[in-house]
């Protein structure tokens, strides 16, 4: 869980990061390049993906429904966890799922409303690149280290 925090603190700009001078320190230090910790991609795809992937899910639709970081959206099912519900959460099914979307008489969200579903890419005009990295990121989600 730890680790997970530390991943989603660097993909949103905010971990402070071992090895960094926080000008705290009285005596002077020489700048060191610091060691990010980056998720671990799924196969098939880079970590460059997976971040490109976590700013298409913050800055879309994504964040939206399923809450930023993957859980506690007001529609969308939790995505940090083991539980799938439209597939079985390899890196292709997330990527299919996120092409085709999912029909409001498929929609298994146990927070969903009837008549809600998930528009096709998120009703985003994502090329099949961004779609893969946006599956990448989603897939770190439930795949942590």
């Amino acid at each position: 869980m730890a680790l997970r925090r530390l991943v989603w603190a660097v993909l949103v700009g905010s971990a402070v990061v071992p090895g960094m001078n926080s000008g705290c320190s009285s005596s002077p230090s020489t700048p060191t390049t610091p060691t990010v910790a980056v998720p671990n991609p799924p196969p098939g795809a880079t970590a460059a993906m997976v971040s490109e992937g976590s700013r298409l899910y913050s800055q879309g639709s994504c964040s939206l429904c399923h809450g930023q970081g993957g859980r506690n959206g007001q529609w969308g099912p939790d995505l940090t966890d083991s539980v799938f519900l439209h597939n079985s959460g390899t890196f292709e099914e997330i990527a299919a799922v996120i092409a085709a979307g999912v029909p409001a008489d498929r929609f298994k969200s146990p927070n969903s409303q009837s008549q809600f579903f998930m528009q096709p890419r998120g009703g985003m005009a994502l090329s099949d690149e961004q779609l893969r990295a946006l599956a990448a990121y989603v897939w770190t989600l439930s795949h942590p280290g």
